[in-house]
């Protein structure tokens, strides 16, 4: 580059300095800027695009079971019947378009305020008028190393106004970044775009439902209905069933307790049951058999209860699980013993059937650990539950 240099009369040397030290200020700059433009980075990117357009179907499920409660003898059976009910509400049509956009850093660089833009055009031939556009959501990797490669599913719901069955929709990925190669501080990336046609009709989705039970039995529905069947009971427990819809995994219980009479006795404490669960010298294991297939203490299936299955688990309970000093131990201990006085036939009067519900449904929610955290109201409570059923278990209530 030439520099001519114009001489004004009567310039001093200093006013010549000057001028030299400003040139050289703004060479430097330019040469500062071009090497900030080639210090970014660089982008490819690619969108794909699928189309899709269902009548989704609604169903409900309940289960009931009669009778839900037995007293038999010892050597005696009993037979409940269960009646499964599902009825099928009705349908809503969705239609979607779901793909990935990805993202390639091909650069020396991380990516730096990467955004993605998705702009929609319809299916109404050509696809060229804006429907809708949509912030993806990139919070699963906000940034892409020098090399990474990046994949961000989406997933765009069409209102009932973007659906046009057998049209062409164009979906365009604005992928921008801030440090660029060659636009520093400006957003700026590769723009890819894919079309996709919407079904002409409706694909069916849960049109027909298949329900399993866990009591063996399976059945399919392609509308409202019922179904009955029979199971018999010969052993003590409370028994949980379920039965559940397997396409959209909604589900239905029904509970029988059976409660096999043994001649009148009287409640034992938890020292009995202790050494009774097969690991105190010579003593049977009577333990077992009263467990049937398991005795809650919460309610079935609650967040926090616990199913005792084994003399095992029950002898670690009774033993307050090695901690006497927490009050949900013994809650647990008394609570367990009671329940397996009752199946051995030991008489309980509604008040302690109540107490019995209330502790239950504390236990559902509340495990040992939360002994430390709940209020000295609730402590109270429990530790008055535990009293109470202490007396139960000693004979005297």
């Amino acid at each position: 580059m030439k520099i001519r240099v114009f001489k004004a009369a009567g310039l001093k040397p200093v006013g010549w300095c000057l001028m030299a030290f400003l040139l050289v200020v703004l060479l430097s700059a330019n040469s500062s800027a071009a090497s900030r433009g080639a210090a970014g980075t660089t982008l490819t990117a690619n969108v794909t695009a699928d189309a899709n357009y269902v009548r989704e179907y609604s169903w409900e499920i309940d289960k009931s079971v009669t009778p839900d409660t037995w007293n038999i003898s010892r050597g005696d059976s009993a037979t409940s019947e269960y009646t499964i009910n599902v009825n099928r509400t009705g349908y809503t049509d969705r239609a979607w378009i779901e793909g990935n956009v990805t993202v390639c850093n091909g650069g020396e660089f991380a990516t730096e305020n990467l955004t993605v833009l998705l702009e929609l055009r319809d299916g109404l031939p050509p696809p060229n008028d804006l429907i809708g556009t949509y912030t993806l959501d990139l919070s699963s990797n906000p940034v892409l190393d020098p090399g990474e490669v990046g994949v961000y599913p989406y997933r765009i719901d069409l209102t009932p106004e973007q659906v046009h069955a057998g049209g062409t929709y164009k979906v365009t990925a604005n992928v921008k970044i801030t440090n660029h190669s060659g636009h520093l501080g400006t957003p700026f990336g590769p723009s890819p775009s894919a079309t996709t046609i919407l079904p002409g009709t409706l694909t069916p989705l849960y049109e027909c439902i298949n329900v399993d039970d866990t009591n063996g039995g399976s059945w399919m529905f392609s509308d409202s209905g019922s179904v009955k069947y029979n199971v018999t009971f010969t052993e003590n427990g409370t028994y949980v069933n379920t039965a559940t819809i397997m396409e959209t995994g909604q589900s239905a219980n029904a509970t029988v307790t059976v409660v096999i009479q043994a001649s009148p006795v009287a409640p034992l404490t938890i020292g009995y049951w202790k050494t009774h669960a097969g690991f105190n010298g010579n003593n049977d294991d009577v333990v077992t058999e009263l467990l049937g297939t398991g005795i809650w203490l919460g309610t079935p299936g609650g967040e926090d209860s616990i199913l005792v299955t084994t003399a095992e688990q029950a002898f670690r309970i009774l033993q307050f699980n090695g901690a006497a000093s927490n009050g949900i131990n013994k809650l647990y201990a008394q609570l367990l013993a009671a329940k397996l006085n009752i199946l051995n036939g030991a008489y309980a009067s509604d008040e302690v059937l109540d107490m019995i519900s209330d502790a239950d449904e504390f236990l559902a929610t509340h495990d040992a650990s939360s002994w430390t955290s709940i209020t000295k109201p609730e402590k109270q409570e429990v530790l008055s539950w535990m009293s109470m059923l202490d007396k139960y278990n000693n004979g005297m209530l």
